[in-house]
C-alpha cells in the first residue's frame, strides 16, 4: 500500500525538546517535524484534544522558541510507549525569526 503525502508544505525532520507553556501541569515532549505551518510533537500531555491552542516551548539552539498553535490532528500512541499522543499542531504565531532558528538548528 502506498501512502500518498498529501501535505501542502514540506517539512523539515528534527529532535529538539518541547514543553507545553500554556498550563503548568503539562508534560514535556519531542519536535519531530516542522514546517512553514505546522509542527509535529510527541507529548507526553493527558489533556490533548482536536482544536485545543498550545503554547510550546522548543529547546533549539542558539536560542529557545516559543509558538503558539492549534491541534488538527491527534495519535494516542501504544500504552508502552514513552509519549502518550502525536499531534499535529497548526501554527498559529511563532517567535520573530523562530522559523529560521528551527531550519539552523535542524542543520546542525
Amino acid at each position: 500500500m502506498v501512502v500518498r503525502d498529501t501535505r501542502k508544505q514540506e517539512r523539515t525532520s528534527i529532535q529538539t525538546r518541547a514543553s507545553i507553556a500554556s498550563d503548568p501541569s503539562a508534560g514535556d515532549g519531542v519536535l519531530m517535524d516542522f514546517s512553514n505551518g505546522g509542527l509535529g510533537l510527541l507529548l507526553d500531555y493527558q489533556k490533548v484534544r482536536i482544536g485545543q491552542k498550545l503554547f510550546v516551548n522548543l529547546e533549539t539552539a542558539p536560542r529557545p522558541i516559543t509558538v503558539h498553535g492549534v491541534i488538527k490532528w491527534l495519535r494516542r500512541l501504544k500504552q508502552s510507549s514513552l509519549f502518550n499522543y502525536a499531534v499535529g499542531l497548526e501554527l498559529v504565531e511563532i517567535d520573530t525569526g523562530g522559523y529560521e532558528n528551527l531550519l539552523q538548528h535542524a542543520q546542525s
